[in-house]
C-alpha cells in the first residue's frame, strides 16, 4: 500500500484532481482549518454544505438533518418536510 502512495506520489498521479480541488476551495473562500465540507452521495459540489472552524455537535446534527431532508424530498417529491 505504501509503495501505492509513493508511486502515484512519484507520477503525479492525482496532481490534475488535486489542482481542481485546490482551486475549488479558494474559490470558496475556504482559508480556515477545520473546513468541513459535505457533499451528499453523487451530490455536485455546489449542492453542498461547507462549515469552517471548530463546531459545536449541534450544528453537525442540524447540517446532517438538512441533508437528510433534501435528499427525501428530491426522491420523493410529494412527500413533504
Amino acid at each position: 500500500m505504501a509503495a501505492a502512495l509513493v508511486a502515484a506520489l512519484r507520477e503525479r498521479r492525482y496532481e490534475k484532481l488535486v489542482d481542481e480541488k485546490v482551486r475549488w476551495a479558494y474559490e470558496q473562500n475556504l482559508g480556515g482549518v477545520p473546513a468541513f465540507i459535505f457533499c451528499p452521495g453523487g451530490s455536485r459540489e455546489e449542492d453542498g454544505f461547507v462549515l469552517l472552524g471548530a463546531q459545536e455537535y449541534d450544528v453537525f446534527k442540524d447540517v446532517t438533518e438538512r441533508i437528510l431532508r433534501r435528499d427525501r424530498s428530491e426522491a420523493d417529491p410529494d412527500a413533504g418536510p
